[in-house]
């Protein structure tokens, strides 16, 4: 799982126009391959 879920869904660099802890944004999360641990 991603971190990023747990920081409102936007990570490092990542634009993700999702609401936070929302699906889809960690299917983006997920399928852009961004993780920050």
């Amino acid at each position: 799982m991603c971190r990023n879920i747990h920081h409102g869904g936007y990570g490092k660099g990542s634009q993700i126009p999702f609401p936070p802890y929302s699906a889809l944004s960690f299917q983006y999360v997920e399928n852009k391959g961004e993780s920050v641990n």
